[in-house]
């Protein structure tokens, strides 16, 4: 038996539109997991706010949203000269951000949206 955990878990699996996000996390208090900031550096940590995250994710809207095959979220809000890709878990009254990270660009995407099939 492989050690390797199973990667297909993580594939985004459906795009969410913004007013099925807004319905997902309608009455859900959002926190961050004591993990999400596992992997940063020194220097990355004194510049991590909290508070940020739980902003972006309770009161911005994400420029994409999709759904994976494990039943996480990835929301993907604009930031500057990048994106912040946010992993959401969300439960019966709380979203829990995981993980999140900088990338440059949106990912590519050949899936259809939810609602539009």
């Amino acid at each position: 038996m492989s050690s390797v955990k199973d990667m297909r878990t993580f594939r985004n699996a459906q795009e969410i539109t913004e007013i099925e996000w807004a319905e997902v996390l309608r009455d859900k208090k959002v926190r961050v997991s004591p993990h999400a900031a596992a992997y940063l550096t020194g220097a990355q940590r004194k510049a991590f706010k909290e508070e940020e995250l739980i902003f972006l994710v309770a009161r911005t809207v994400p420029r994409v949203v999709l759904l994976q095959e494990n039943g996480r979220y990835a929301a993907h809000y604009r930031k500057p000269e990048s994106y912040r890709k946010i992993i959401i878990e969300v439960r019966d009254n709380e979203a829990v951000v995981v993980t999140f990270m900088n990338e440059k660009e949106l990912p590519r995407r050949s899936i259809e949206v939810s609602g539009n099939q």
